[in-house]
């Protein structure tokens, strides 16, 4: 069964065509192949038995279809287990059952040049996840096949939400996607709650955005979910801050409740606490909505990022591990119940970004000192510095009376509580 790599297995011309197929070996063997279609012109019509390729149909696992191609015919990949396809753009018609049984094909890019859909052209495909529809949906695209083909996404680059009555219980449509100049796109769902951060080619890059104004970060405040498929491996760091500088309710993801990364992703992961990290060492971005009240950063983190905590409303205090060696701005922004700070190093160093705890209560956060025993406030912001207080003072939270500063224990430990 192991013959030479790219050997041709079979091929041939199909009757009354000038399209030409090719069956060949992908890694040696007879059970990866790859059917290549080049010419001209439409497939044709074929039944489920007469299909030229049909003896290698369970051995074909990639496929391609040249430019050229304008029609894909019934049956054309019946029963094979392809696991993605690219239909070229001078292709405008995908013929009924085309895809049918399809089991292994979990995504499809489909161009904008395809203006009609048959029936059941994806029937049996139940691992498809992903559709990705460059164009926009008509009565004659027939979205229904394309969105009831099986359980996952389908995304619409020119979405006009028209056709959301067609989209079966389990699926996310989103209207549009935005490509990134690295390569990855961002698509939303029409009432922007979801996100879905997602690329076709390995490492992708999701930067802050095109041009001044991108749809994810103007609405950002009104995202729930975020989505990150398997390619992503950069997200910039501007990426999760919005644009506005008079509302600043609106410049962060405080609606954010969940954050999922498609496994096989080799850069990001999401924590226990469900925050968003990178290589480990990064917090991207924490669930603002979350009720946690307390988070402990992980022992490998040495990075908080641009707007991680921003209005995480319910967080009242955290602990920074050894590691942490930077705190971008906005990074616990406007989190409105903040009041302890517990650290295991020298705390002036992470507070040198004065923009970081913007937004932060008036009475100041406690910064505690867990090797020293060293209790400070920091109360006030002057130009780019903070102004910290250090002598012992009385504080009040949560209607528990809290003692802080240098000796606070010696001077109060007989009249309240301490930490």
């Amino acid at each position: 069964n192991y013959v030479k790599a790219d050997t041709t297995i079979a091929s041939g011309t199909i009757d009354g065509t000038s399209i030409n197929w090719a069956v060949t070996s992908a890694d040696g063997t007879q059970n990866n192949l790859k059917l290549s279609i080049t010419g001209s012109g439409e497939i044709p019509d074929f039944t489920s038995s007469n299909i030229p390729w049909y003896s290698y149909c369970s051995q074909i696992t990639s496929a391609s279809i040249a430019s050229g191609i304008t029609r894909i015919g019934y049956y054309t990949f019946y029963q094979t287990n392809i696991t993605s396809i690219d239909i070229p753009s001078t292709c405008t018609t995908i013929g009924k059952n085309a895809f049918f049984n399809c089991k292994a094909l979990k995504e499809i890019y489909i161009p904008s040049t395809v203006t009609s859909v048959g029936n059941h052209a994806f029937t049996g495909s139940n691992n498809l996840s992903l559709i990705h529809f460059d164009g926009r949906c008509t009565e004659s695209t027939n979205f229904a096949v394309l969105a009831l083909a099986a359980k996952g996404k389908f995304i619409e680059k020119e979405g006009t939400g028209d056709s959301h009555a067609n989209v079966p219980k389990g699926w996310d449509y989103y209207t549009h996607g935005e490509k990134c100049s690295g390569g990855a796109w961002v698509a939303e769902t029409e009432d922007k709650t979801k996100v879905f951060f997602y690329a076709k080619n390995p490492n992708s890059t999701v930067d802050e955005g095109s041009s001044d104004q991108v749809s994810w970060r103007v609405n950002c405040y009104k995202h729930t979910s975020l989505e990150i498929n398997r390619n992503i491996t950069s997200i910039s760091n501007d990426a999760f801050l919005g644009y506005d500088d008079i509302d600043v309710s609106k410049n962060g993801w405080t609606n954010l409740q969940t954050i999922t990364v498609e496994e096989g992703n080799t850069r990001y992961a999401v924590g226990e606490e469900g925050a968003l990290y990178a290589d480990k060492v990064a917090l991207m971005l924490y669930p603002a909505t979350s009720t946690a009240t307390h988070v402990e950063l992980p022992p490998s983190v040495s990075t908080i990022q641009i707007g991680a905590f921003y209005g995480a409303k319910n967080l009242q205090s955290i602990t920074f591990n050894r590691e942490l060696v930077s705190i971008r701005k906005y990074a616990f922004a406007y989190a409105s119940s903040l009041r302890f700070i517990y650290f295991a190093s020298d705390v002036e160093h992470l507070f040198a970004n004065a923009t970081a705890f913007i937004g932060v209560p008036s009475e100041g956060i406690v910064a505690a000192c867990v090797d020293t025993e060293d209790f400070r406030t920091f109360t006030s912001q002057v130009g780019a510095n903070w102004t910290f207080d250090a002598s012992p003072r009385t504080y009040t939270f949560d209607g528990t009376l809290y003692v802080v500063g240098s000796g606070a224990y010696t001077t109060y430990s007989s009249d309240a509580s301490w930490y």
